[in-house]
């Protein structure tokens, strides 16, 4: 099972909502969060859709998707000049930064609030602020952690610079870099922990 969490404003008393196009059960857990425990996707992805109503009873319509993973997205780090680059493979992109930066937190890590977009399709337009956020979300993790060798810096984008399949692969092989090491640490931190006497396991 997977808990999922949705923010709505305080005057929201009541909220029907399906996960994956089926009902789930939406509680008020705090002000303003509301909580529905749902059959785990296979795939970590979590179509929500929601209709809130306040105290006169009107219905305000939330459709969103979340991501709950196990492990990064594969990531495409071959692409060649002949490849399209498509809306999903942006969002991998976001996706994949979003799982990396919650899982540099669980590591203690200070990683700044980011904004992630997962949600695009085929009539999204995507502008040079955008791409220059996702750029900088990255960046962010590599300031807050460390620079993997083989890190390629971030680029600026401005008008009329063109977006190329190296830059395509720049963006995924440096998360995944990014977790790779993040990995190393975390495995490091199993093998130096410290036991007490008439413990049995490893402590981290």
């Amino acid at each position: 099972m997977e808990q999922l969490s949705a923010c709505l404003g305080l005057e929201v008393i009541y909220v029907y909502g399906t996960v994956n196009g089926v009902e789930a059960d939406f509680t008020l857990s705090a002000p303003g969060v509301w909580k529905a425990v749902v059959p785990k996707s296979s795939n970590g992805k979590y179509e929500v859709s929601i209709t809130a109503y306040n105290s006169l009873g009107t219905p305000t319509l939330y459709n969103t998707i979340i991501y709950r993973l196990d492990d990064l997205l594969t990531p495409k780090t071959n692409w060649t000049s002949e490849d399209y680059y498509n809306a999903e493979d942006l969002n991998r992109v976001e996706i994949n930064t979003e799982f990396v930066a919650s899982y540099l937190r669980e590591l203690q890590y200070n990683i700044p609030n980011q904004i992630y977009v997962v949600d695009r399709d085929k009539l999204s337009i995507d502008f040079i602020s955008s791409i220059n956020r996702v750029e900088n979300n990255i960046e962010q993790l590599k300031d807050a952690f460390i620079a993997p060798p083989g890190y390629q810096g971030k680029e600026t984008w401005t008008v009329k610079k063109g977006f190329s399949y190296k830059d395509a692969n720049r963006l995924e092989n440096n998360l995944k870099l990014i977790y790779e090491w993040a990995h190393r640490v975390k495995e490091n931190y199993r093998y130096c922990g410290t036991f007490t006497c008439g413990e049995d396991g490893d402590i981290y």
